[in-house]
């Protein structure tokens, strides 16, 4: 239920519910043990992608698609973490599958 949690935590931030967020984030924290190293990237990620942190969303999308290169939405996404950098160049490359 780890990542059900995680889309639920971005669903409320989608939707400007800011403290619903938190408390479910919690949630997703409380439950990252269960998850798949797949997920644990994806999770984490998404955490810092929210929250603004594109560095380190780039670590844990690098990992993710490193260990699972056909992860589209992990390169997307990488993509999206280099974006927030303004770092073009590299975004470019971190869309397009190797």
């Amino acid at each position: 239920m780890g990542r059900a949690y995680a889309g639920l935590a971005a669903m409320y931030a989608n939707l400007a519910k800011s403290s619903r967020q938190r408390e479910v984030t919690n949630w997703r924290w409380a439950h990252i043990d269960r998850m798949t190293d797949r997920e644990k990237y994806r999770t984490r990620s998404g955490y810092y992608l929210l929250m603004k942190n594109p560095s380190k969303a780039i670590d844990e999308l690098a990992a993710l698609v490193e260990h699972y290169p056909a992860d589209t939405a992990g390169r997307a996404n990488l993509a999206l973490a280099r974006f927030q950098q303004r770092d073009m160049a590299r975004r470019l490359r971190s869309s397009v599958a190797s």
